[in-house]
């Protein structure tokens, strides 16, 4: 089997690749963003992968345009200031 390498940094993104292969996903590195009002910053320890997201990760369907696993778990780190 072969494992996915995660950047070096914090953040990243899960993508699909461009032929629409499982076994060639990857992980970009992204720049953490200041967070605006009512947001707060989550380390993420498990993801969860649904029907939306393989179809994403196969290139067919309109899910594409949303990011893979916006379903997880895991500690608060940081919140904006009016969040309580």
């Amino acid at each position: 089997s072969q494992l996915l390498n995660l950047p070096a940094g914090e953040s990243y993104h899960l993508l699909p690749s461009p032929s629409g292969q499982l076994q060639e996903l990857s992980f970009q590195a992204v720049p953490q963003r200041e967070l605006s009002s009512g947001q707060v910053r989550v380390a993420l320890h498990a993801c969860g992968a649904n029907f939306r997201d393989v179809l994403a990760c196969l290139g067919r369907s309109f899910a594409q345009y949303a990011p893979i696993g916006s379903e997880g778990a895991g500690i608060v780190r940081e919140s904006a200031a009016d969040v309580e």
